[in-house]
């Protein structure tokens, strides 16, 4: 590729705040309740999270086994009662429709549309929007950015099909490492050939925004996941690095109800569509 500049978004946390208010503790419930999982035995969220998610998190976000897999396989390995047929069309169905519930709500906000138009369009920029996710992610983040005129491939489409003029999406879970791990963006610089790329800016919420309760959101792991990915890209992108933490939060800060949360998202939105302006009109 001839581009010299590389953009690159985190998703969930950051272009779509959907997919963290799904998370939050109402919602949750009520999905897991409607869903079946709540009448599998799925019935608080500390079962949800301790037993369903974070125990499963590093396969379910570097192999193809995919969300509902992994959800299906957990529950099974969690209850052996009954007739085993029988649970296991039961636990596949309800599993379905819970991932399938979540993946819906996992929009992009659509104040990011004119920013990502420009950028993909731009003649010398590439745009990825890197994640750490599960398998099923991937078709679903291309839909929600065609729907919003944006061109997607995934990284796994890169070996038939040119890129240009369309955003990547490189999920964890297709690239077979986490963002945090240097293998991830050599596999990505490789397949899309980014040897001419001489500046970087990355914009990520580092799992920070992430509700409570989720492992990925811990806040010293979010610190770690920020310090090791800034120096991976450093490694891997020998020209100028900047990265801009999309952070709402921070550690040691009163926890904001969910209306100001919001509020913040949207002013953060703004401020960082203005650096990355800020960023495009001082290359050289």
């Amino acid at each position: 590729m001839n581009q010299e500049q590389l953009v690159i978004f985190d998703y969930s946390g950051t272009l779509s705040r959907e997919a963290v208010m799904f998370a939050r503790p109402e919602s949750l419930m009520k999905h897991l309740k409607e869903s079946g999982l709540f009448d599998l035995g799925v019935e608080n969220l500390d079962h949800f999270w301790e037993e369903i998610v974070n125990s499963t998190w590093e396969q379910g976000s570097t192999t193809g086994i995919g969300y509902t897999g992994l959800i299906v396989k957990r529950l099974l390995e969690l209850s052996q009662s009954g007739d085993a047929q029988e649970r296991h069309s039961a636990i596949s169905a309800a599993s379905s429709r819970f991932v399938n519930a979540y993946f819906t709500h996992s929009a992009p906000d659509r104040r990011w549309q004119p920013l990502l138009a420009k950028l993909v369009f731009h003649p010398r920029t590439i745009v990825i929007v890197a994640t750490d996710h599960y398998a099923e992610a991937t078709d679903y983040i291309a839909r929600f950015l065609e729907n919003l005129g944006i061109p997607a491939k995934s990284v796994r489409e890169i070996f038939t099909e040119p890129a240009d003029n369309a955003a990547v999406i490189a999920n964890s879970a297709d690239v077979g490492h986490p963002k945090a791990d240097c293998r991830f963006w050599k596999v990505i610089k490789s397949q899309l050939d980014l040897r001419n790329i001489r500046r970087v800016l990355y914009v990520d919420d580092f799992g920070c925004n992430e509700q409570e309760g989720d492992g990925y959101g811990n806040i010293a792991r979010v610190e770690a996941r920020k310090e090791t990915t800034t120096t991976v890209l450093t490694e891997v992108f020998p020209g100028e690095v900047t990265v801009l933490p999309f952070l709402i939060g921070h550690a040691g800060s009163e926890t904001p109800s969910f209306d100001r949360e919001d509020q913040a998202y949207v002013r953060l939105i703004d401020t960082t569509i203005q650096q990355i302006e800020t960023w495009l009109a001082d290359d050289p």
